[in-house]
């Protein structure tokens, strides 16, 4: 006879498959609410504001090839990735990228979210020039 041992205070991944099954074979009664993942219940991915600029954090580097390539930056509003592709950036990023990647990853790019897309949550940046540092009021 199996032992039905209960776990106080540890949580645990519970897999069920929902799919169509035949003959009585679905788990008994209804799921917790606390069981159900519904992060992507019928919900797109709630994507970065758009115009937000700001400083992001370079997370991975791909070298340009044939006009494509450029760098994946994590958004601090979001802690999510975002695209910076060489089509957007300055001839300056873009020549560091290309020169051995100048620019390491933990580097940050001030950039501007141009572009998303709520489905998918994709968002595209482009590279903006450093803000002007306001003058001290001497």
């Amino acid at each position: 006879m199996a032992a039905l041992v209960t776990l106080f205070g540890e949580r645990r991944d519970i897999d069920v498959d929902l799919g169509t099954q035949r003959l009585g074979q679905h788990p008994p009664g209804t799921l917790p609410h606390d069981l159900v993942d519904q992060r992507r219940a019928g919900r797109g991915i709630r994507p970065a504001a758009l115009n937000w600029c700001g400083h992001a954090e370079v997370t991975r580097v791909v070298p340009e090839d044939n006009g494509r390539g450029g760098y994946l930056l994590r958004l601090p509003t979001t802690g999510r990735n975002a695209l910076l592709l060489v089509k957007v950036m300055s001839e300056d990023l873009r020549a560091d990228l290309n020169n051995n990647n100048e620019v390491e990853l933990g580097e940050e790019i001030y950039v501007e979210v141009y572009r998303t897309n709520k489905e998918t949550g994709k968002t595209l940046l482009r590279e903006l020039p450093e803000p002007d540092e306001v003058p001290s009021a001497a």
